[in-house]
């Protein structure tokens, strides 16, 4: 028997039964999708990351022309020294006209998602003085 909180003891064969449960899907209810061999979290982002391909085949001097983008950018924010959260963009977008984009694609815009997102949104703006966008 296991000691579990809130009751006594638990067997074996409840324990084991409640630890095979098949995982929950994406807590975002997002499709992975995988596009160009790469995996992505959502339909959507990797439907973004077409418009990007798109846009560094464009010729030389074409406003928007994308050079490179980077996937997946991790930022940590740190309080004290210690390691409270991060935030990963979706994409870093470098531009031939010297700018740079730090876009995250979101779907849906409300719930307690949303709400996480804003957070972090506000954090890289008065840390790292980074807008993000969102598309």
């Amino acid at each position: 028997m296991i000691k579990n909180k809130g009751q006594d003891t638990i067997s074996a064969a409840d324990y084991l039964a409640i630890k095979s449960k098949p995982a929950p899907g994406n807590k975002f209810k997002a499709e992975p999708v995988t596009t160009g061999g790469v995996k992505y979290d959502s339909t959507k982002e990797g439907k973004y990351s077409h418009t990007l391909d798109y846009r560094k085949r464009l010729p030389p001097g074409t406003p928007d022309r994308v050079l490179f983008y980077r996937r997946q950018v991790r930022f940590d924010f740190y309080i004290n020294g210690i390691l409270i959260t991060y935030y990963k963009l979706d994409f870093l977008v470098y531009y031939e006209d010297g700018r740079i984009e730090f876009i995250d694609v979101k779907g849906l815009k409300k719930g307690s998602v949303w709400r996480t997102f804003v957070i972090k949104q506000n954090l890289m703006l008065a840390v790292y003085g980074i807008r993000v966008e969102t598309r």
